[in-house]
């Protein structure tokens, strides 16, 4: 068989499997093979699954059977969360080939590549494409800096799959940022299990001073951070959100519940009053900040006076937005030892209740935004001068462009209107025009590659993988 080796990445769940994800893909794409999708029929395909909830692991399920199905026999490798904790059941899934555990993850490529050479002699890695890296980002590159988390909440079941924190090193952390501005990328994403937890394992500092350095070091536009729990929002990292606009105006701080009761039970380790204090203090100092989190109804115990707190509390700090979770027995997790299970009903009416008040508030805030001029990363033209752009405060604007834009330029917006859930805007001035006074192109059309390499039919042997369990 002729052509290109054809591989596909799927991934489900947070945002550090999706870092995991788009590394593995520029790894495989920089060894000559053709990412596609599962209807491209792969002959390589790679699962992260998830775990967090039951929904999760049927989610996984399902997308396992849709890749063997599309692989016709090929290779399915199945890898993440899901992996670990199931990985009697998976192994036992015909057209499964190999399972990596989460700490195996980053041998994969390898292994591949040890598989191809063996089949196709030595290999000369392809010099990454720029515009194939910066499409790969999404316009917004996540970054992993840590895995693992040991803060025992007592629903969560990923530190038995995800170990305890481990942090990358600053080095490699700060060339793999400079490998992202090299083809135009504007933000990147810092992301991990728990991303509070960097640095403690290697003495390197801690997220403040990661941060720090980027800025001082990199020519990175923008720093977004990915989740982060309230007791790691140290002074020391509340003054770079407030003082450096290279750091993004958003925050993403999980709360699960507005009672202290049910804080207690879930293990968390703040109580009601120091959430409110700390993100009024960052409302207060930071014009525009949109916070927004995480939310479970139907924990074990939670009472219709506990809810009607958590709903009082969502008011009064006013989140940009929710992401509403029903509570999920998880095995080994401290939660199935408490009784006072929530009926399903109960918790389906909850979880209506606060993402309809989540639609609220998301508009309140964007109202409030009404008249800013904001810097717009751009994500998508949508043709007669109108675009689509990601505000730092994690706002998305339909705008108007006097002049062509690109994929991942900066451009500064004037929002005049919302319209529904849509917000609408006009073009000011970018930030970053040429001499001429052209948007800077940080995306061109991707020509194909162009030859072909002879793929045989058994380029993986069936055999007994050694990362199998």
């Amino acid at each position: 068989m002729k052509g290109r080796i054809r591989f596909n990445v799927s991934t489900l769940g947070c945002r550090t499997n999706l870092a995991e994800a788009d590394r593995m893909t520029k790894e495989l794409e920089m060894l000559g093979l053709e990412h596609v999708t599962l209807e491209g029929n792969p002959h390589l395909c790679i699962i992260n699954t998830c775990t967090v909830t039951q929904q999760s692991d049927r989610k996984s399920r399902h997308l396992i059977r849709q890749a063997i199905s599309h692989t016709k026999g090929g290779e399915v490798i199945v890898t993440g969360c899901y992996a670990d904790r199931q990985a009697e059941l998976l192994r036992s899934i015909p057209g499964v080939t190999s399972l990596y555990r989460n700490q195996d993850k980053e041998k994969i490529v390898v292994d591949i590549r040890r598989e191809l050479e063996r089949w196709e002699g030595s290999l000369t890695l392809k010099a990454p494409d720029r515009r194939r890296v910066l499409e790969l980002t999404h316009t917004r590159a996540l970054v992993k800096i840590q895995e693992g988390c040991d803060q025992g909440c007592a629903y969560c079941i990923v530190p038995s799959v995800r170990g305890k924190p481990r942090s990358l090193g600053l080095d490699q952390i700060l060339q793999e940022v400079e490998g992202l501005i090299w083809p135009g990328c504007k933000e990147i994403v810092l992301t991990g299990t728990n991303i509070g937890k960097f640095g403690q394992d290697t003495g390197e500092g801690d997220l403040a001073e990661l941060i720090k350095v980027l800025l001082e070091r990199t020519e990175i536009a923008r720093i977004r951070l990915s989740s982060l729990e309230l007791n790691y929002l140290s002074p020391h990292l509340r003054s770079l959100v407030m003082e450096d606009r290279r750091v993004c105006r958003h925050l993403h701080i999980p709360l699960q519940s507005g009672s202290d009761e049910m804080l207690r039970k879930m293990n968390r380790s703040y109580t009601v009053d120091q959430f409110v204090e700390i993100t009024q203090e960052m409302q207060e100092k930071v014009p525009g900040l949109a916070l927004s989190t995480d939310l479970m109804v139907g924990f074990p115990g939670e009472t219709e006076r506990d809810f009607e707190l958590t709903c009082e509390l969502v008011r009064k700090i006013g989140f940009a937005r929710l992401h509403v979770f029903k509570f999920s027995e998880r095995p080994g997790t401290p939660a199935l030892a408490l009784g006072e299970k929530v009926e399903e009903e109960t918790k389906s009416r909850r979880s209506r209740c606060l993402m309809e008040l989540g639609e609220k508030l998301a508009l309140n805030f964007k109202q409030t935004q009404v008249g800013q001029i904001l810097e717009l990363l751009v994500e998508k033209d949508s043709g007669e001068g109108r675009y689509i752009g990601m505000s730092d405060n994690y706002l998305r604007v339909s705008f108007w462009s006097p002049r062509a834009l690109h994929r991942g330029d900066l451009a500064r917006v004037l929002v005049k209107a919302t319209r529904g859930a849509e917000v609408q805007g006009e073009l000011v001035a970018s930030p970053d025009p040429r001499a001429d006074g052209t948007a800077i192109t940080v995306v061109e059309p991707i020509n194909n590659r162009q030859g072909e390499q002879r793929c045989k039919e058994s380029w993986w042997p069936r055999r007994t993988q050694e990362r199998r369990f």
